[in-house]
């Protein structure tokens, strides 16, 4: 890319549409500490550039809790190699209906830890050519996820614009703690693809696609959950009660794709404009749009940076979603497909954040710091979804990145 104008770090900063923001704990100093030893090893060459980060986030609903140590680092050494590597823990708790609430509306509750480890390696050319490679591996007690990923890109036409291809190959295996006779396995392959171009001076645009295939089990299917129930209802007056509780169903194949355009914009030497329009689709004519406004303030040459932002998405529910599955309590027939799974109702949501970052200078022996915060607020409405209609939530998140 041309070399930005003043305003490049608020017209950057938080440009993504996931934010994962950072806290300062006991492992990134660690994990600094092994980059920088593997660096030395690898090259020879005294002082690297390491970078290490920590981060600690919170989500919580009336329903969920989750909190996300994590912490990551990058060793660069000589102009063209970078190795990095990455951890996270996930420890989930909370409560979650066993059967839609027309027919149970009790609860069970559950915990869950899992964990995530992750390396890549990079290689930066001239004129912004790049090659990346990395590994992920997530496990918990019932379910593992590998995935290899790829990806590639490069500065065009004297850096007005720059293209990113990438590819993205998963493993996953499902389990069942209660059941260890059953597994299921899961095989995805994702494409994207970003084009990012000067149309003028303090102006970005961003063009983005991205594409997926899962093949899954015929147990219970793409992204079904295989404790989650449905219950099978009578007809309209053909009977009380629950006839019977069925293992949700999903296809056993899913195609996804997805396009969207992103601006950004400087206005004078501090503020910066940001906008954003996405749209979904699947093979399951599962439907979204989200659109998205952000406006972000720089203070004392971009040393703090406040951004307010806003999101809302509407979706369109699966062809096989339905509130209620019900039969002829005479003759009884299961429905091939079917979900309690929110996320395949009609949903509509919208999301209020505010964040900021903070570029702490050198005190001392201690490197200069990059501190972050950021808190959402979300709101989410599935009005046919009888179980949770409504489910509201925060999400905070902070922490610190270092240089040295």
């Amino acid at each position: 890319m041309r070399p930005p104008s003043r305003s490049a770090a608020v017209i950057l900063a938080g440009t993504g549409s996931f934010h994962r923001v950072v806290v300062v704990g006991s492992k990134a100093p660690l994990l600094g500490l092994l980059l920088w030893t593997f660096a030395q090893t690898a090259t020879g060459v005294a002082a690297p550039t390491v970078t290490a980060a920590a981060h600690f986030d919170v989500y919580s609903d009336p329903w969920l809790l989750v909190q996300s140590p994590a912490a990551d680092g990058s060793v660069v050494f000589g102009d063209h190699v970078e190795a990095s590597a990455r951890w996270r823990i996930d420890i989930l708790s909370g409560a979650t209906h066993v059967l839609v609430a027309d027919a149970i509306s009790t609860a069970t509750r559950f915990e869950e830890t899992r964990h995530e480890v992750g390396v890549g390696v990079g290689w930066r050319g001239r004129d912004g050519r790049t090659l990346d490679a990395s590994w992920t591996t997530s496990l918990e007690s019932d379910y593992a996820t590998h995935a290899l990923g790829l990806s590639g890109g490069s500065d065009l036409f004297d850096r007005m614009a720059h293209v990113q291809a990438s590819w993205h190959v998963s493993l996953e295996h499902v389990g069942q703690s209660d059941d260890p006779t059953f597994g299921e396995d899961i095989r995805g392959h994702t494409i994207d693809l970003a084009w990012r171009q000067i149309v003028a001076p303090g102006t970005v645009l961003s063009l983005l696609a991205s594409g997926s295939r899962d093949r899954c089990g015929a147990a219970i299917g793409c992204q079904a959950n295989p404790y989650r129930y449905i219950g099978l209802l009578p007809e309209a007056g053909a009977g009380d009660g629950v006839l019977f509780a069925l293992r949700e169903r999903h296809p056993d194949e899913r195609w996804r794709g997805a396009l969207g355009v992103r601006a950004a914009h400087a206005v004078g030497a501090s503020y910066a404009l940001h906008a954003g329009y996405r749209f979904y689709g699947d093979s399951w004519r599962v439907k979204g749009h989200s659109v998205d406004l952000a406006v972000a303030r720089s203070w004392a040459s971009e040393r703090l940076i406040l951004r307010l932002e806003g999101r809302a998405t509407t979706q369109a529910p699966a062809t096989f979603y339905r509130p209620r599955y019900t039969t002829s309590s005479m003759e009884p027939e299961a429905p091939a497909w079917r979900t309690a799974d929110r996320e395949l109702a009609g949903l509509r949501s919208l999301e209020v954040a505010t964040s900021a970052a903070l570029r702490l200078p050198r005190l001392g022996a201690l490197p200069p710091l990059l501190a972050t915060l950021r808190l959402a607020r979300l709101w989410n409405r599935a009005a046919d979804f009888a179980a949770q209609p409504e489910r509201n939530s925060w999400v905070l998140s902070g922490g610190a990145r270092a240089r040295f």
